[in-house]
């Protein structure tokens, strides 16, 4: 995704648990170590989901994606820019709480998140969309056709990540990037 349009994007929202660039320190300090996110890597927007506000359990937009990590869960989860524009945001309500839902077994739980329990969690659901919408408009497209000549099998090379394709498939299953046929 362009980091530009990335970034007017994240500013755009606001929530109370919400930051956008710059992050304050001891929360990208506490979402970096609890999701495993490089210090190379540059968090654009954080919206924080714990309730003493130290970001171990927060959702964190970066350059290469999205990842979080929700209360009660050992692992943080990833999506890439193409893996988000590839998937549905289903948000379905919870007793204590929302969950969105990305298909595949891949969920955010929002419950027991602090002030988003409270009314914010729409600006997670919101955020999502319009990254997602963003992210489907930006990738590009490689056409199949020449992406290298079909192997033994039937396949052909993504030209993206190089990995083999049916040749009649809309996306990458490696990647997600979108092929054209």
């Amino acid at each position: 995704m362009d980091p530009s349009k990335l970034h007017e994007i994240c500013k755009s929202f606001s929530g109370t648990d919400y930051h956008v660039e710059p992050i304050p320190t001891a929360k990208a300090k506490g979402a970096r170590t609890s999701l495993g996110i490089r210090s190379a890597s540059s968090i654009v927007a954080l919206i924080d989901f714990t309730i003493l506000g130290g970001a171990e359990n927060a959702m964190v937009v970066t350059e290469e994606g999205i990842c979080w990590k929700s209360i009660g869960n050992e692992r943080a989860e990833r999506l890439t820019w193409q893996q988000l524009s590839k998937r549905e945001i289903c948000e379905k309500k919870e007793f204590l709480g929302k969950r969105i839902d990305f298909g595949n077994g891949v969920e955010m739980s929002l419950a027991g998140a602090g002030v988003l329990c409270q009314g914010d969690n729409h600006l997670v659901v919101d955020l999502l969309s319009k990254l997602k919408e963003q992210s489907a408009q930006t990738m590009p497209i490689i056409p199949t056709g020449m992406a290298g000549d079909i192997t033994s099998a039937g396949l052909v090379e993504c030209e993206y990540c190089k990995k083999k394709v049916k040749p009649d498939v809309t996306y990458c299953k490696h990647c997600g990037i979108r092929l054209r046929g």
